[in-house]
């Protein structure tokens, strides 16, 4: 898959990310997956990342969420 999005925003998405390039005021991003996969999900905004093995896996999770709290978490609930 390739995404093109506003430069300064962030890609994410399902499989494993070949390239990430700018060009003039896109973020373009080319991504693939090693087994045919039913359904792949992607995002794009301004996140802040973590990544770490979780418990004793032999893989890697990185995790990705908004770097500022959403406005509906923010607002009263009236």
């Amino acid at each position: 898959m390739t995404f093109s999005v506003p430069k300064g925003l962030k890609m994410v998405a399902t499989g494993k990310l070949l390239r990430a390039v700018v060009e003039g005021n896109q973020s373009i991003t080319d991504w693939t997956s090693e087994i045919p996969i039913t359904v792949a999900g992607f995002n794009f905004g301004n996140f802040k990342s973590d990544e770490g093995k979780p418990g004793r896996q032999h893989y890697i999770l990185q995790t990705f969420a908004n770097a500022e709290t959403p406005d509906v978490i923010l607002s009263p609930w009236n």
